[in-house]
């Protein structure tokens, strides 16, 4: 009934899709890389704090300018960061990707709910969340689980991480196409 809600949730399921998986698998792969665990495990830790400050500067950006068109670019950014990511060969780069990654996939959580309010209205967030629950509790298995087996069969994080990609340009896609329902249609 509301393509804009469906086009909006395929972003959203691709988005909790791919962050898991990569929360969980870059670890390993920043070690199958030669750096050490300690290497690895800080510049996770950089990704995760500067995920904060996205979320902060997301907040802040679509006070100022257009939110869809802010998460339409941050899913762009965030699969530059995975067309990069074969490039981390030190420490130092992987701390450089780590903050870069965090900074754009941090924004996504706090544009997401702005999105939502914005095409649905405040009032629907509640049901918008419930929807949205058991599908984002999906992706959050099937990304990890997907991305092991793909290493697994391939014994490579190369096309786990080109998947990452594609998908995160195609909840790119979603989001821009999404068009706000008309005032008799919100939820």
């Amino acid at each position: 009934r509301l393509p804009s809600f469906y086009l909006l949730a395929g972003a959203y399921s691709l988005a909790f899709l791919v962050g898991p998986a990569t929360s969980l698998h870059l670890m390993p792969y920043l070690t199958d890389l030669g750096l050490s665990a300690a290497q690895a495990v800080t510049a996770v830790a950089v990704s995760s704090a500067s995920g904060g400050v996205g979320a902060l500067a997301a907040g802040f950006l679509a006070e100022r300018f257009n939110s869809k068109a802010i998460l339409t670019l941050d899913f762009v950014l965030i699969a530059v960061g995975f067309f990069l990511l074969p490039g981390v060969t030190s420490g130092a780069l992987a701390l450089a990707w780590g903050a870069y990654y965090g900074l754009v996939h941090g924004g996504m959580f706090t544009l997401f709910q702005i999105i939502f309010a914005d095409h649905y209205g405040r009032h629907s967030l509640g049901a918008l969340r419930g929807l949205m629950s058991p599908l984002q509790a999906s992706m959050h298995a099937l990304g990890p689980m997907g991305a092991a087996v793909t290493y697994d069969l391939t014994g490579s994080y190369g096309l786990v991480f080109i998947g990452f990609a594609v998908a995160t340009l195609a909840a790119a896609g979603c989001v821009f196409f999404a068009r706000p329902p008309a005032a008799n249609d919100q939820m």
